[in-house]
């Protein structure tokens, strides 16, 4: 069981590889944090990021962590960050594809409009705290912005990078609202390819109390293109991947399963696209439901959960707690239904993505080892046989949490529903 986290910020290598009882342990911490009031100001993504620099510094300064009082100085700054009281911020975007008139739009916590003299005049670089090379970068960003299309939003943040990331999914969310406006006009059809507008590479952001000031922050982490160099060992492990993937291509798998499969790939490569974390979980798990559940599935949480956790078994890997993932998948209903916005992290994403890598890597490899297999239906036939779902009950009851209670009582209405079918 493999889980990611990123720790941001730090001069040292920003990947921590958790396995085993240590990816339990985490998303434990991060759920306790979400639960506690107060925290309630920040969003799963932050909590998650906070959580992520903490178990970074806790594992690769382990001998100086390992002196208690260091170690206790260390958990208590990290609560004391979090604790921190939020601060009003002023983030400006451009937006390409669109011409604003002379007045302004509001939708929701963003006023769009265009970036005129007037408005120019409260961003006045030549007051700017900071370096040479910073009054110098915003005073290009602002020549950038020049009468050109904008968006501006007011959030709260506890800095002004989370302040940015915070803005640029309530920016998003009032972009594609004005678009509907946009194609909902009643006397000419607006094309769908006039309203590809997006958010801009470009973006200005000042910190409003206790005085207004504009911030330097590094946007290198902004979800934008970077050039990726195919070679050495990332080389070498796309070609293996490949290769795993070769029955979908040649043959091997046919018939229904086989296009549910390459469907599934495909919804988790375009996962990978999305910028919010909200986005990419609805997309992996849109995957994972195309791959593990059919439409007469009426409990698809408990049936994913389940069944990945029976396509483990037999093959005879090890079985993670299936209690994540129904913990993940009720943050997806959340997204789907309309609950809240920004409840997923990236910890979530990282964690979800693995495991339905293994369910696609899995089912293939069980189709090779048990088929053919031609069908989703005949695939849940499989793993869901008397012996596994027996030897699954009692695997899951030995926990008390409550998401793996349902697990478990899903898997006995499953041998249940076996019990009444005609011989």
């Amino acid at each position: 069981m493999e889980g990611h986290i990123s720790a941001v910020g730090s001069d040292r290598p920003n990947w921590l590889f958790l396995v085993g009882e240590t990816v339990q342990l985490y998303f434990d911490a991060l759920a306790a944090l979400e639960r506690d009031p107060v925290f309630k100001g920040h969003t799963r993504e932050d909590l998650d990021e906070y959580l992520a620099v903490l178990g970074h510094d806790l594992f690769v300064n382990r001998e100086q962590m390992s002196n208690s009082r260091v170690r206790h100085e260390r958990i208590q700054r990290f609560f004391t960050e979090l604790a921190q009281p939020l601060v009003p911020y002023e983030v400006v975007f451009d937006v390409e594809g669109i011409r604003f008139g002379s007045g302004s739009l509001t939708v929701g916590d963003v006023v769009f409009r265009e970036f005129g003299p007037e408005l120019a005049k409260g961003w006045d670089y030549t007051k700017a705290e900071g370096s040479l090379s910073f009054r110098d970068i915003l005073r290009k960003t602002l020549a950038e912005f020049a009468s050109k299309p904008v968006g501006i939003v007011t959030v709260q943040a506890g800095s002004a990078r989370r302040a940015v990331g915070r803005a640029q999914g309530y920016f998003d969310h009032a972009l594609n609202t004005l678009r509907l406006c946009i194609g909902a006009f009643p006397w000419a059809v607006v094309y769908d390819q006039e309203l590809l507008q997006r958010r801009g590479r470009f973006f200005v952001v000042r910190q409003l109390e206790p005085e207004v000031r504009p911030v330097q922050i590094d946007g290198s982490d902004r979800f934008q293109r970077m050039d990726c160099d195919l070679a050495g060992p990332l080389e070498e492990s796309t070609e293996e991947f490949i290769e795993r993937l070769a029955p979908l291509y040649d043959g091997t798998i046919q018939g229904w399963l086989r296009d549910a499969l390459l469907r599934s790939v495909e919804w988790v490569g375009t996962s990978i696209t999305r910028e919010h974390y909200d986005h990419k979980i609805v997309d992996i798990f849109t995957a994972l439901e195309t791959v593990l559940t059919t439409s007469d599935d009426s409990r698809k949480d408990e049936a994913i959960a389940l069944r990945s956790m029976l396509l483990s078994m037999a093959l005879g890997d090890g079985s993670p707690p299936p209690r994540d993932l129904l913990h993940l998948y009720r943050l997806r209903a959340d997204v789907v239904h309309g609950i809240s916005s920004g409840v997923c992290a990236k910890s979530d994403f990282r964690e979800l993505f693995w495991r339905t890598k293994n369910v696609i890597l899995n089912t293939i490899e069980l189709n090779n080892t048990r088929g053919p297999l031609t069908r989703p239906s005949h695939l849940i036939e499989l793993l869901e046989s008397r012996e596994r779902l027996e030897q699954a009950v009692g695997w899951l009851e030995r926990w008390q949490d409550e998401d793996t209670r349902a697990v478990a009582e899903y898997a006995k209405s499953r041998l249940q529903e076996q019990e009444r079918e005609p011989v």
